[in-house]
């Protein structure tokens, strides 16, 4: 009798960690805002020139299940043309205005359409590398796209994001400017990072 009753509290037991485990397991859409703290870097390392171009513009959102990332994550994260600033006005006005063409293309774009063999879970506290899976669209043009990222998930729910790619402007049907006071290289050098909060 008294191994029978061990065996039925053992079994409901697992039940409930079961159910708890289940509870705890769940999708969460995370938005991302403009500013605080939130930046894309553009690094061009052209022969005798080297600059960058910044903004803390970014927007999106994207849906995931940290305490399952085999489920399904998707959504999108975009960044304001207009906003990217050199530091120099007049190099903003060529290379941006007229490269780039924010009044067409206003928006450049990255999709997330899943993750690459993704880690069980991102446990809180803890650095993961992430490989997602989707398509960036710059100047009209898009193209897949697996940048790999560090995840880091916070106490508070929120998710801290790092990201870095490289983009080849002929990929992207982007003229390179060769004016004398500004050499734009072939390959741009992408650094992003970002805290997206639960909504």
């Amino acid at each position: 009798m008294i191994l029978r009753r061990t065996t039925v509290r053992f079994g409901v037991a697992l039940m409930l960690a079961a159910f708890t485990a289940a509870a705890g397991a769940k999708e969460t859409t995370f938005a991302i805002s403009p500013g605080g703290g939130n930046e894309v870097v553009f690094t061009s390392r052209a022969v005798g020139e080297t600059f960058d171009g910044r903004t803390d513009r970014i927007h999106g959102s994207f849906t995931c299940d940290p305490g399952d990332l085999r489920k399904p994550a998707r959504g999108e994260v975009w960044i304001e043309v207009e906003s990217l600033d050199t530091g120099i006005g007049l190099r903003n006005n060529h290379m941006f205005k007229n490269h780039l063409e924010p009044e067409k293309y206003p928006r450049m774009t990255f999709a997330l359409e899943g993750l690459v063999d993704p880690p069980p879970s991102l446990p809180v506290g803890e650095a993961k590398t992430l490989t997602a899976r989707g398509k960036f669209t710059c100047h009209g043009v898009t193209n897949p796209l697996e940048p790999e990222l560090t995840v880091v998930r916070q106490s508070d729910g929120s998710l801290v994001v790092e990201a870095e790619w490289t983009v080849k402007l002929t990929d992207y049907e982007i003229p390179r400017p060769q004016f004398l006071f500004v050499k734009l290289a072939e390959e741009q050098e992408i650094d992003v990072r970002f805290t997206a909060t639960p909504e």
